[in-house]
């Protein structure tokens, strides 16, 4: 999107020699954010572990098929004991955080395992469908 450290994020990008590796789409229509979401190779979620809620996004990836690495908190916890492709990391560890973010790269983003998670045409319906299976399956049964 376009939030309030963009522009910082940017220069930040340009600094550490990144740039031509990000691709800054700005605010996305709802209707095609699962669109971009199949094209990730990763998902990165830093939540602080101190500030309560809920890990929705940790759903959108999911039901995406994308490999993610989250901050370790118990928002997230249970979700690593799944056989989800997730990685917990050390909110306070930028050394941690990398070590997770290269070994999702080097698990989960080769080709043959993403050609098996991921599809590039999947809607907002699809991923409601998938996300709303999962629940069921996981609360109500």
């Amino acid at each position: 999107g376009d939030g309030r450290v963009t522009s910082e994020l940017k220069e930040l990008s340009e600094k550490l020699n990144v740039s031509g590796k990000i691709v800054w789409v700005g605010k996305v229509p709802h209707s095609k954010v699962s669109l971009y979401m199949n094209g990730f190779d990763l998902a990165i979620i830093l939540k602080n572990p101190r500030t309560p809620g809920s890990p929705i996004k940790l759903f959108e990836y999911m039901a995406c098929g994308v490999p993610i690495v989250a901050t370790n908190d118990i928002d997230f916890k249970h979700y690593q004991e799944s056989t989800y492709p997730i990685e917990l990391a050390d909110y306070e560890s930028p050394n941690d955080i990398a070590d997770k973010i290269d070994i999702v790269v080097s698990k989960y983003c080769q080709d043959d395992y993403n050609s098996g998670m991921k599809s590039n045409t999947r809607s907002w319906q699809d991923v409601y469908d998938d996300l709303n299976d999962y629940l069921v399956r996981k609360y109500m049964s």
